[in-house]
């Protein structure tokens, strides 16, 4: 090899190294992109969770909620039978007085009929 071949091969090393450096620097530039696109997403991920937490309380919330309706309606329930246990004993209130009001009906028009043959 020569001196003027040794010379270039120093020249293309030197735009290599240059190349090489450049390279280098952009990918610097790239990796503090990344960086700040995994704080943000560390931010998001961070955010997600609270709201996740809020969710499970709110969840665990409406499911107590649930368990006391379900609760309420059990009793509702129980308070509708007695009400038609009652309705049921007051129709027959009903009927036996309506009997007896016909009763007293009768008598009243069988006593009519005694005064009138009078």
């Amino acid at each position: 090899m020569d001196d003027n071949q040794s010379g270039d091969l120093v020249i293309n090393n030197q735009g290599t190294i240059k190349e090489n450096q450049e390279t280098i620097k952009s990918n610097q530039g790239m990796l503090k992109d990344n960086q700040g696109i995994i704080l943000k997403n560390q931010g998001s991920i961070k955010a997600n969770q609270g709201a996740l937490l809020k969710n499970q309380g709110a969840i665990k919330t409406n499911q107590k909620v649930i368990v006391d309706n379900q609760k309420s309606l059990k009793g509702n329930q129980g308070t509708i039978i007695s009400n038609q246990k009652a309705i049921i004993n007051n129709q027959k209130h009903i009927l036996k007085n309506q009997k007896t009001l016909d009763l007293i009906l009768k008598n009243q028009q069988s006593i009519l009929k005694l005064l009138r043959k009078k």
